[in-house]
């Protein structure tokens, strides 16, 4: 094959949630999103993250809340995490959601002098949406934290389904379906205080590979958003959450390795990273009302993220500028409505939910040679993630 070339209006492009390279005239541009909410897995675009990746090496630390790790003697109707002992329960999770392109421009300058490129009849959309189901058996709870659970993996697998059309007509369409090895085994995590964290163990005779251990968490119950024992948080409080709660809501057990044809992508937890590293704003959380023992907590705020991405052409495409930059901005603006449900019999989570619209601002950069491409699309949808507890 000859050698390539470079053009200055072309850019290495990927469409939006998609986890391989593809060729596309306008629309995307190694597009990704976290692995969190509707976006988990392999860039189905949108929020919820590991937290303290482990190694195999060293048991992987639990990092939550004073909520799980205070020593306190709560009353009857306080809102506290401490399941019975040998109880067994089903959770069931689910995300996803739905974006449309609402929006796109294009200019092109050279020598200073900036044209506007048409781009009229640009479209796109992205659905997305993850499903996963536990059953897990509840160990003891001593001074607050769970000593030992033991999770049966059921379903693990997610969809991502995108569509594009470009300014000249053409349209792409793509369907992807993720799964996880993870499904049909059982882990057992086990407390370990000498090391400050969780021992996770394949439980059942099964023959995977330990590294499908790493990123597990413990965490599946959503207690890491009731409020610090200390403030004594009664019916009618408030309390604040930092931006990181809501990462932290779309990774119930950490990352379950949901990935296309069994392969992980690096490029994909790189963008997770600074994802979760960029994240800003806060939830405001409300103890609204207490029914029959159920306790809802109104959950709401604002949050966003902004994730930056350097590229570099491959190393056979000829006639390169020696100042060539090529850059992707991806911002991310939530805004978060919802409740979770807590049984003040049980001390643990009933049910949980959040939605709320999204907007998606994607802009690519590509400046050498005395040009410069911009390129702006803004996505517009909506977003869920919800759970039960049976």
């Amino acid at each position: 094959m000859g050698s390539k070339h470079f053009e200055s209006v072309s850019l290495p492009t990927a469409c939006p949630g998609s986890r391989r390279s593809r060729s596309a005239p306008f629309l995307g541009a190694k597009t990704r999103a976290p692995r969190c909410g509707f976006w988990r897995s392999r860039a189905t675009l949108l929020p919820f993250a590991r937290i303290a990746p482990a190694s195999r090496s060293r048991p992987m630390k639990l990092l939550l809340p004073a909520t799980l790790l205070a020593t306190l003697c709560w009353s009857e109707t306080s809102l506290h995490f401490a399941p019975e002992a040998e109880t067994t329960v089903k959770k069931t999770f689910e995300n996803g959601g739905l974006l449309e392109l609402s929006s796109a421009e294009m200019t092109f300058t050279l020598e200073g002098e900036e044209h506007e490129v048409d781009v009229d009849g640009a479209d796109g959309m992205i659905e997305v949406s993850l499903s996963a189901t536990f059953t897990d058996t509840y160990g003891a709870t001593k001074d607050g934290r769970l000593q030992s659970l033991q999770r049966s993996f059921g379903t693990l697998e997610d969809s991502n389904k995108r569509s594009f059309t470009d300014p000249q007509g053409e349209s792409t369409e793509i369907e992807e379906e993720g799964e996880s090895a993870l499904a049909g085994s059982t882990v057992q995590f086990t407390w370990q205080p000498d090391e400050e964290s969780y021992k996770i163990e394949f439980a059942g005779e099964e023959e995977l590979d330990e590294d499908l251990l790493v990123g597990l968490l413990v965490e599946a119950d959503y207690a890491f958003l009731l409020p610090d024992p200390e403030l004594g948080i009664e019916e009618g409080g408030t309390w604040e959450l930092p931006a990181l709660a809501f990462d932290q809501i779309s990774n119930p057990g950490g990352d379950l390795k949901i990935w296309v044809d069994g392969v992980a992508d690096e490029d994909q937890d790189e963008f997770d990273e600074k994802f979760r590293e960029s994240l800003s704003g806060a939830l405001e959380c409300e103890w609204t009302k207490t029914e029959d023992g159920l306790a809802t907590i109104k959950i709401s705020g604002e949050i966003s993220a902004e994730v930056v991405n350097e590229f570099e052409l491959p190393e056979d495409v000829e006639d390169v500028p020696d100042d060539l930059e090529i850059t992707n901005t991806i911002e991310f603006e939530f805004e978060v409505e919802g409740k979770l449900v807590w049984d003040l019999n049980k001390n643990r989570a009933q049910s949980f939910q959040i939605e709320g619209p999204l907007t998606m601002t994607n802009t690519f950069e590509q400046m050498g040679g005395g040009t410069e491409v911009r390129r702006i699309e803004v996505y517009e949808g909506t977003f869920y993630d919800r759970a039960t507890f049976e």
